[in-house]
């Protein structure tokens, strides 16, 4: 099982102990920890960028070169051969001296005749996704300059634990912060309960029928209408989280069920 210390920390407050003091703790109550991961995948300087300029490179038809702006006096010349990277966008530019996933390093180049001063960045190259279609496209709310492993919460610390069949009272992230409660004298911190806004005039009933054939195999079964759910990307702390939990990011709607 892989738990997040940042998810963890949500129900119950752990920024006074150690990892190292709160692996001993879990081995302690019979949750033997195998291992612990410091995810830090992005190294060095990667930060939000504005496309200033994007303009065809002289000597490459699938280039381009940009002047990005990321919060200094002067922009970054960038060659980009990304088919979306255009003026105005917010990008992702990993600076000269950073490191990507994969031991990547940016180095000042030069690309067919033209210097580059750091890279556009896509989700594959930031070891979010397998996608490389293009260059992350960032809100435009972000601030130029402003760090993009904070962005996509990217720094945490990922604690293995070898649980056992007798322990399934701690197979979701609750159950472990209860016993953890238990054990150090702490709060647990319970999420509070929000009720959805539905629309009464849509009725369950109206579209869904459910029939147990068989009252000893199955005592109850509920089905639930939903109307009007659009498949979009789930929030990037969500995504990291059941990432860093071993589950792939797909959607809101598959990602919601995987974190319940």
């Amino acid at each position: 099982m892989q738990v997040s210390w940042l998810w963890l920390n949500d129900y119950i407050d752990l920024n006074d102990i150690t990892v190292e003091a709160l692996a001993k703790t879990l081995t302690s109550l019979g949750l033997e920890v195998e291992g612990i991961d410091e995810k830090r995948p992005l190294k060095g300087n990667v930060v939000v960028g504005k496309i200033l300029k994007a303009v065809q490179h002289p000597n490459a038809d699938k280039l381009r070169l940009c002047e990005v702006d990321v919060g200094e006096k002067e922009p970054l010349a960038i060659v980009c051969g990304a088919p979306n990277a255009r003026e105005g966008i917010k990008v992702v530019v990993a600076r000269i001296g950073s490191e990507l996933p994969g031991d990547f390093k940016i180095k000042e180049s030069k690309i067919r005749g033209e210097k580059s001063f750091g890279m556009l960045c896509s989700e594959e190259e930031l070891g979010l996704s397998g996608g490389h279609d293009g260059i992350i496209e960032l809100p435009e709310s972000l601030p130029v300059g402003s760090s993009v492993p904070e962005y996509f919460h990217m720094n945490d610390t990922v604690i293995e634990i070898g649980l056992t069949p007798n322990r399934s009272d701690c197979l979701g992230l609750l159950g472990l912060a209860r016993d953890l409660a238990a054990k150090l004298g702490k709060t647990l911190k319970i999420p509070d309960e929000k009720v959805a806004k539905t629309d009464a005039a849509l009725k369950s009933e109206a579209h869904i029928t459910v029939k147990i054939a068989d009252a000893n195999d199955s005592q109850r079964f509920s089905a639930l209408y939903v109307a009007d759910v659009r498949t979009i990307p789930s929030p990037q702390w969500m995504q990291r989280r059941l990432q860093y939990s071993g589950m792939r990011p797909i959607n809101l709607l598959v990602d919601a069920t995987n974190y319940v």
